[in-house]
This record gives structure tokens, C-alpha cells and sequence, in this order.
């Protein structure tokens, strides 16, 4: 594939902007030196002069792109949350093309959560966690992913209802909220925690249905074939 170069037109009509690029960059580095200073101090304790120095942005390129440190950290929210959703979009398509178990959905699933915790800002999740308790804008932001992740596990319990594949007992959208709890919360507080007694994705969602295969759902036997 032939680059284009700048000043060129792209295939939309627009022209490829050496000022655009630049300013992409800089947004770019902004919000991955706030994830490593997030990581190291703290979403509270984090100041906008350490994240411009760790940028090595200037002052005034820092806050053109962002006006708060409250503005940053919805952007970190939402590139982590928004790809969340979207690998549970794709995941799920792609199950239903190649026929993947549910049980490989949810490895899938986990181990994205896994890159995500141990990704550039380490924990983050802990700190948003924390911080959305006192801001109500932040909250609202990740109710809103965390309401389309569910969602979008709750389309695909039906789907295998539909099936034969799992019971019609079970309330999909219960379901939907139990398993995020264990994708999300469960999976990442022993990953993070634990040190060497944590357990890697695979291992965390075959034990969860292992201790399933000895409840009242003989269905849930086939999801780990």
C-alpha cells in the first residue's frame, strides 16, 4: 500500500495535515504520560505540571488539548471502557461466524481486562473506581459502558438460550451483571492482588465453570467444549 504524503488528498476529499498529525501526536502523549503518572501518584495527587513534563509538551499544548485533569481522565476512561465494549462487540461476532464456545468468549474477554490492568497506567481501574465515588460526571461516564457491556452480554445468553445452549431458567440479564462482576471486578482484584496465587484468564473462567458443572445447570457443561 502507497503512503500518502502531507498536503496530499485522502481517498475522503481531505487534505493530510502536517499541523493535524502533529496535534494527534501531542494529544497522544499527553494522555499516555497522565496513564504512567496516574499509575505512580494517583488520580488525586497527580498535578497537570507533572503530566505536561511527562508529555514534554508545552503549557500551552497541554491545555489546548485538555482544560482540566478531569478532562483527561474521561479520556483515559473512555479509551478503556470504549475499548472493552468494542472487543466484547467483536468477540461476539466472531463467535457467532466460528462457532466459539462460551466459555472461549469469556477467556477472550478476560484476558483483554488482563492488558488493560497491566497496560500503560497500571490499576488504573482501581483509581477510576475510586474517584468516580466523589465525581458524578465520571460515574455517569462508566455506567454507560459498563450498562452496553451487559447489554451486549445479555444479547448473547439469549442467543444461546435460543440454542439449547444454556437453560431458559436463567434471566439473561441477571446473568449478564453476574458474569461482568466476574469478567471485570473478580477477574482483575485477584490478577492485581495476589501476587503468585492469581490466576491467569484461562484459568480464572475454566475453575468459575468447573465449580458450575456441580450446580443445577447440566447444560453449562457443553460451554467448555
Amino acid at each position: 500500500m502507497q503512503l500518502q504524503k502531507i498536503g496530499q488528498k485522502s481517498p475522503y476529499g481531505e487534505k493530510i495535515s502536517e499541523k493535524g498529525d502533529k496535534a494527534r501526536a501531542s494529544k497522544a502523549a499527553i494522555v499516555m504520560a497522565a496513564r504512567n503518572c496516574f499509575a505512580a501518584k494517583g488520580l488525586f495527587d497527580t498535578r497537570m505540571d507533572e503530566i505536561q513534563h511527562s508529555a514534554n509538551v508545552s503549557r500551552g499544548a497541554l491545555y489546548y488539548h485538555f482544560k482540566s485533569k478531569d478532562e483527561i481522565i474521561k479520556t483515559v476512561i473512555e479509551e478503556n471502557l470504549g475499548g472493552f465494549a468494542g472487543r466484547v462487540e467483536a468477540i461476539i461476532s466472531l463467535s457467532n461466524d466460528k462457532e466459539l464456545s462460551f466459555t472461549n468468549i469469556l477467556i477472550e474477554l478476560t484476558s483483554f481486562a488482563e492488558q488493560i490492568t497491566f497496560g500503560p497506567g497500571r490499576g488504573m481501574a482501581f483509581h477510576v473506581w475510586s474517584y468516580s465515588m466523589l465525581n458524578e460526571e465520571v460515574r455517569e461516564i462508566m455506567v454507560t459502558f459498563f450498562n452496553r457491556i451487559c447489554s451486549l452480554l445479555e444479547e448473547q445468553i439469549k442467543t444461546l438460550q435460543k440454542k439449547g445452549e444454556l437453560p431458559k431458567t436463567v434471566k439473561p440479564k441477571d446473568a449478564a451483571v453476574a458474569l461482568f462482576g466476574l469478567i471485570i471486578p473478580g477477574f482483575t482484584v485477584q490478577r492485581c492482588f495476589l501476587g503468585d496465587q492469581s490466576i491467569s484468564a484461562k484459568t480464572y473462567i475454566k475453575t468459575v465453570f468447573e465449580e458450575l458443572k456441580f450446580g443445577v445447570c447440566p447444560q453449562l457443561k457443553r460451554l467448555s467444549s
